[in-house]
């Protein structure tokens, strides 16, 4: 569809959005690199306001180009003309993705908390799934339990009603680390496997590490050592690419841990 001459300008950014998404899952950088410069010129042509285009702009600069420019797209996509209520809480959603990948942490909660409101008042239940979502994940991240657990439970609530299965995965991987934050680990060995159940015919490398991550955190706190070590090789990959990316204190501190555990010190 990047490619194609007998579409719109229009669906041809659309189409480059969903890729640069999947490239980012994937951190496939030259894929997301060519479908960014297949719609370039469309980009400099199409209205400077359009929704689409910023959104696009927005994906590649945060995960592939220019982090300074990313923070000055971020900023027009939050004053956007938007359509409507529910096309706007997408868009915050989006955006807060966008503030937590750039280390702008307390931007974060502030803008999916408004993309939640945004959802609920437009009745979309994917839109306040994904907001509720996104904050509980933020809360988790510093260090509030209580938070995550609340909008995690939001989340549910809105997944169930609307019987959104897609978002399934994340919310068992998400219910795992409550789990783990709370020392229950056969229950957060539980909700791994229904998240590895959910997910089985995917290949995420994002989500391959959240899930490894998880695993080593059960490992290191029930004395499992040589699974531990078995990891060690698998983690560094999946790490490794995300060096430059702000967002994985988690995955990062985890692995650190994991090395000085057992017994690799210099190398953490």
């Amino acid at each position: 569809c990047c490619r194609s001459d007998r579409t719109t300008s229009c669906h041809r950014i659309a189409a480059a959005k969903l890729c640069l998404i999947i490239s980012d899952n994937m951190r496939d950088c030259g894929t997301a690199k060519e479908a960014f410069d297949l719609v370039r010129r469309d980009l400099s042509v199409e209205d400077p306001g359009a929704v689409d285009g910023i959104e696009a702009r927005l994906i590649y600069e945060t995960s592939f180009g220019d982090r300074t420019a990313a923070k000055t797209v971020v900023e027009k996509l939050l004053e956007a003309d938007w359509q409507s209520p529910r096309r706007q809480a997408f868009g915050f959603i989006l955006a807060a993705h966008a503030f937590e990948r750039l280390g702008m942490t307390q931007r974060v909660t502030d803008v999916a908390t408004k993309a939640y409101r945004l959802g609920v008042e437009s009745l979309c239940g994917t839109a306040a799934a994904a907001a509720a979502r996104k904050l509980a994940w933020a809360y988790l991240d510093d260090g509030d339990q209580a938070q995550a657990e609340h909008w995690y439970k939001l989340a549910v609530a809105w997944v169930e009603k609307g019987q959104l299965s897609s978002f399934t995965a994340d919310l068992c991987g998400l219910e795992a680390e409550l789990l783990i934050g709370c020392q229950d680990y056969v229950g957060a060995t539980e909700a791994l496997l229904k998240s590895q159940a959910a997910w089985h015919r995917t290949v995420h490398a994002r989500w391959r590490l959240g899930v490894l991550s998880a695993q080593c955190a059960i490992w290191l706190a029930t004395g499992e050592r040589g699974r531990c070590e078995a990891a060690v090789s698998e983690y560094r990959a999946l790490l490794s690419p995300l060096y430059q990316e702000e967002g994985n204190d988690l995955f990062a501190s985890r692995f650190f841990l994991l090395l000085a555990s057992i017994g690799r010190r210099s190398e953490a």
